[in-house]
């Protein structure tokens, strides 16, 4: 059973990951300008 906490880390973590993917694919297109 997940507690508020382990979840709210949780959905931290999801979001530092797509925030990582973003500014990958970000620093990408800068490139390719």
């Amino acid at each position: 059973m997940f507690t508020a906490r382990c979840l709210c880390r949780s959905s931290q973590m999801l979001i530092h990951q797509a925030h990582r993917e973003r500014d990958a694919w970000y620093d990408e297109l800068i490139k390719d300008i």
